[in-house]
């Protein structure tokens, strides 16, 4: 499982890591222009795809990784699971009750 940091490290975690990846600063404003445009059920909804995009892309990435243990594929694993969670749980539901209509 993955370990949650308390709430009240997560900017400062996120923030960091951002840092050492070079995220481009207009990449980070374009991304909230977009998500302080909407309500506050679609602005969820349009985030969690955008992560659950992401993940699934970085696992493309990922997928040669020669490595018999490795933390990065660990992680990738477990978001993995998390997304697959968010398919079975929100998206297919929705999907079967948009298709009965």
């Amino acid at each position: 499982m993955i370990a949650v940091p308390a709430e009240d490290t997560l900017p400062l975690r996120t923030s960091a890591m951002a840092e050492h990846f070079d995220v481009p600063e207009p990449a980070v404003d374009r991304y909230a222009r977009i998500f302080d445009g909407l309500p506050a059920r679609e602005q969820r909804q349009v985030q969690v795809i955008a992560f659950h995009a992401a993940v699934v892309n970085l696992a493309a990435r990922h997928t040669g990784c020669p490595a018999a243990e490795c933390p990065t594929c660990d992680d990738v694993r477990e978001a993995l699971a998390i997304a697959m969670a968010v398919v079975r749980t929100d998206i297919t539901p929705s999907l079967s009750a948009s298709r009965q209509r």
